[in-house]
């Protein structure tokens, strides 16, 4: 299956993309920069909306509230901003330390942020009744990693957290809690170097992995308990950015080179040669949209 450049964004900022993100209620692409500038981009155009400056550090991450129509963002300055669906400041978090990175689990109304060191799960009130629409007293706080939390994954009553350290682990928190967490299985050594980014993937076959990327230049599929099924090495530089793409079934990795690798998860064949895709397109510092 062949995709088509639909567009692309140049120029986009003077200062690095520090993360990356979609608004599905306003439509919009968003970009976060070293120096804390949001910038909004219409989805289907490319033009640029509107250029925030609520952050005062590196913004590291943005994460879609469904229920409550709120895009949050995040960053090292220790503030999680909330966005209305009008695209105004809805609420400014005063999280006290770097937030690496959020995921939410809509059921339980709560969010996980990955800090140094550490998890903390919060509860949400998007009606502020405490004061913000994050409790900021955690729930539960897992000290589990010896580094900088970077990827955060929620699925059902399951988290799963990689860090900087190389440590890959998995919390079930609907067990019993123990002495050190909620019985986490602790990959110490999951990559050879801190881990970047974290997705997990499910096909229509019901195969679930979770996968990974590192500074160590491989990315790994592993299934949901963490056993390692593929090693996906051989990239030019630190595995920047991973995905799924369940219409044709192949996981694209980024890793030094302005093109994705395609792989297929089940086998971990290497199947860029197979699927059209913008390999021959000049290298350039450019956001694309598929």
């Amino acid at each position: 299956m062949a995709m088509e450049k639909l567009y692309s964004i140049r120029d986009t900022h003077s200062r690095a993309i520090t993360a990356i993100g979609y608004n599905p209620a306003r439509r919009e692409i968003l970009i976060g920069c070293e120096d804390g500038v949001i910038k909004c981009y219409e989805s289907e155009t490319g033009k640029l909306c509107s250029v925030q400056h609520e952050h005062k550090g590196w913004v590291t991450d943005f994460l879609y509230w469904t229920a409550a129509k709120l895009m949050l963002s995040a960053a090292n300055d220790g503030v999680i901003v909330a966005w209305s669906s009008g695209g105004g400041v809805f609420d400014i978090v005063p999280i006290g330390i770097p937030v690496y990175c959020m995921a939410i689990n809509p059921w339980k109304k709560q969010i996980v942020c990955g800090f140094n060191g550490a998890i903390r799960i919060y509860g949400l009130d998007e009606s502020k009744e405490m004061g913000h629409i994050i409790d900021l007293h955690p729930v539960n706080i897992y000290e589990l990693h010896e580094d900088i939390v970077r990827s955060i994954i929620w699925q059902d009553s399951k988290i799963y957290s990689a860090g900087y350290d190389g440590k890959l682990i998995k919390y079930d928190i609907s067990a019993v809690r123990s002495e050190d967490g909620k019985n986490p299985k602790v990959n110490h050594h999951a990559h050879d170097a801190g881990i970047s980014c974290l997705l997990m993937a499910k096909d229509n076959e019901n195969n679930t992995w979770v996968i990974s990327g590192s500074f160590d230049k491989t990315a790994k599929i592993w299934t949901v308990d963490l056993d390692l099924v593929h090693r996906l090495d051989n990239f030019m530089a630190t595995v920047s950015g991973i995905c799924y793409v369940p219409r044709n079934k192949t996981l694209w990795v980024a890793g030094g080179t302005s093109y994705a690798t395609l792989f297929d998860p089940k086998s971990g064949d290497k199947v860029s040669e197979f699927i059209g895709t913008f390999q021959k397109e000049e290298e350039e510092n450019i956001l694309y949209k598929f």
